[in-house]
């Protein structure tokens, strides 16, 4: 599973319907937000922690 595939069933789970309502909760912009869900934008990692802990996910950085 990836990252954006982590977010959409998180949201499910959390009852977010809809990428406006996971922006008012995170306080990141519906368009950060739908660009980063539909693939087309990167994101910075601030406005992912955000999205994040909204969603009750941590994220882990391992070196390889």
């Amino acid at each position: 599973m990836n990252l954006v595939q982590i977010v959409k069933k998180a949201m499910i789970d959390n009852d977010i319907e809809t990428m406006k309502e996971l922006s008012v909760r995170s306080g990141v912009s519906y368009y950060k937000i739908s660009g980063f869900l539909g693939g087309d934008e990167s994101i910075k990692l601030l406005d992912l922690k955000d999205i994040l802990d909204t969603l009750g996910l941590n994220i882990k950085f391992i070196a390889k």
